[in-house]
């Protein structure tokens, strides 16, 4: 597999809150606990150095307890990410998992995907609704209506409002259908273009840009004529 130049990413897992951080080197503490670990780096290779990081509530008071070499980590699907030992892991080829980390009474966990040429990259969800203009997401929603991505490693992929949102192998089973939503499954951090489209409204694009959570994109359907 032909691997990019080596690049940073951060990897952010959930447990029984949020987490974030501001570098590599000084992850935010918690409000309440569990386990969180950082992608430091990755090789040409598809090879990732990870480090854990236990603080909180599950974990006791005090400075975060980095835990890498004590922690089990899990990838539910090896056929796409491996790891190599605690702390390393390396992409195996295109397709979607869940990689875990456990230490003690603690846990943690996030959705990962390789794509053509990348290591294995931190993904969440795109969703929103669509509706006609002058009304609102309560009175307005729109079924039918067609979202996708136009650019990066989701080039193509779409879903339709009010239908089941189904998610990527790995991912679970997506989310089941609601008037007017959609959700958009396996979305790495990044800027992302979406289209939306419906017979009898006019097509849109937005941008939608995030580092990490799951950011919300709503279209205001104009009709056409």
């Amino acid at each position: 597999m032909k691997m990019p130049r080596p690049f940073r990413v951060i990897v952010l897992v959930l447990a029984a809150t949020s987490f974030s951080c501001d570098s590599k080197d000084s992850p935010t503490a918690p409000t309440r606990g569990g386990v969180s670990f950082l992608m430091i780096d990755c090789d040409t290779s598809g090879a990732c150095n990870a480090r854990a990081v236990c603080a909180g509530f599950y974990c006791g008071p005090g400075t975060p307890e980095d835990v890498t070499a004590e922690a089990e980590w899990t990838s539910v699907d090896p056929s796409v990410v491996r790891m190599l030992s605690p702390g390393r892991l390396q992409a195996v080829r295109p397709g979607d998992t869940f990689l875990k980390v456990t230490w003690s009474s603690a846990y943690g966990q996030q959705t990962v995907s390789v794509f053509p040429g990348t290591p294995p990259l931190p993904t969440y969800f795109i969703w929103g609704d669509a509706f006609e203009t002058g009304k609102t997401p309560g009175t307005g929603l729109l079924d039918g209506a067609v979202i996708e991505i136009l650019t990066g490693p989701l080039k193509g992929r779409r879903t339709v409002t009010g239908g089941p949102q189904y998610a990527p192998p790995g991912f679970g089973t997506g989310a089941p259908a609601s008037p007017g939503r959609y959700t958009i499954y396996g979305v790495p951090p990044g800027v992302h273009r979406l289209r939306v489209s419906k017979t009898g409204f006019k097509t849109q694009e937005t941008e939608v840009s995030f580092e990490s959570g799951t950011p919300q994109a709503s279209f205001e359907m104009v009709p056409a004529s």
